[in-house]
């Protein structure tokens, strides 16, 4: 509940996100259970629980959790489980759709992907928006980020096929990219790619 006066808001959601806010240090994303229960199952991968907290006004303590927005050395280890090894770091991309061929390395770390001629590859299909997709690289990964209105379709040798909807992933192993329909209804505008074991990730039309 939030209630408004005097041109100031006060009440139990105010008490909570003041809260949380004071908990994060900078650069640091907190949040509630509540918030990370409304996600998608991918964006809750991206969560972790940290500890419960009190907040005025609220018998029960809160948990809160952190949102793992970026992946680097300083990153604690929640938990007693073992270490896990990160998944290897890829330094070159090769892209290409019927002929020609993009490269993303650490010069050029970036393609867009859609309809409009303005994009770096451009897909010209009644599904694909005209912005639909960027992969970019952060912190050593190839990232698959959608921007559509009908969503990026992934099918890779360990999954099934998954759908992304405003939301990043990975590129790594062996698999096909569908842009604004599924895999197998894109017939010639499917992407494959495929990372090797020397961290080169390379991505060829299917």
């Amino acid at each position: 509940m939030v209630i408004e006066e005097n041109q100031d808001v006060f009440g139990g959601a105010v008490n909570l996100c003041a809260r949380v806010v004071g908990l994060a240090n900078p650069g640091q994303i907190l949040t509630t259970r509540q918030a990370v229960e409304a996600l998608s199952p991918f964006q809750k991968s991206t969560c972790r629980k940290l500890h419960s907290t009190s907040v005025k006004g609220k018998t029960e303590k809160i948990s809160v959790f952190e949102v793992i927005w970026k992946q680097d050395q300083g990153l604690t280890v929640v938990g007693s489980g073992p270490p896990t090894l990160d998944p290897p770091r890829l330094h070159s991309l090769k892209l290409s759709h019927q002929g020609p061929a993009w490269v993303l390395n650490e010069d050029r770390q970036t393609l867009s992907i859609g309809r409009e001629p303005d994009n770096d590859l451009t897909v010209a299909a009644v599904k694909v928006s005209r912005h639909h997709a960027k992969i970019f690289l952060r912190g050593g990964k190839f990232i698959l980020f959608d921007k559509s209105a009908n969503g990026t379709y992934l099918l890779d040798e360990q999954r099934p096929e998954m759908l992304l909807r405003r939301e990043e992933l990975v590129l790594s192993g062996r698999g096909r990219i569908g842009l604004g329909q599924s895999v197998a209804e894109c017939g010639e505008e499917t992407i494959s790619y495929e990372s090797t074991t020397d961290t080169v990730l390379f991505v060829k039309a299917h």
